[in-house]
């Protein structure tokens, strides 16, 4: 779920856990509905997210490497027919938040923060 939690930040998806869009199937959580990702961040939406990240403080190390080393500018750039220049700038933000956070928890706990 961290990783979704992770995800959902970056996509900005504030509405995941409004009803409907997590399901169990054959013993396997399936989270649906990416609908409300990206757009502008208005009415608090990065808050919210960034809320809802902070649920978990325990990340998988791969998901977290992959974030440190993410190419945003390459991101923005293959991303750049779908998005605006507003959302792109936004989403480079974000991932700098994530892992300004993601980087806090480790230093604060090393061993139990990555795993």
């Amino acid at each position: 779920i961290s990783t979704l939690l992770l995800f959902d930040f970056l996509i900005i998806n504030d509405d995941r856990w409004s009803g409907g869009n997590t399901h169990t199937s054959e013993g396997r959580m399936m989270f649906l509905d990416q609908g409300a990702g990206f757009g502008r961040d208005g009415r608090g939406r990065r808050a919210y997210a960034m809320t809802q990240l902070r649920w978990s403080q325990r990340f998988d190390r791969e998901v977290a490497q992959a974030l440190f080393e993410l190419d945003v500018p390459a991101l923005q750039r293959e991303l750049r027919p779908l998005l605006s220049p507003a959302e792109l700038t936004e989403l480079a933000e974000r991932i700098e938040e994530a892992r300004r956070y993601l980087r806090r928890l480790e230093a604060e706990a090393p061993k139990d923060s990555l795993l």
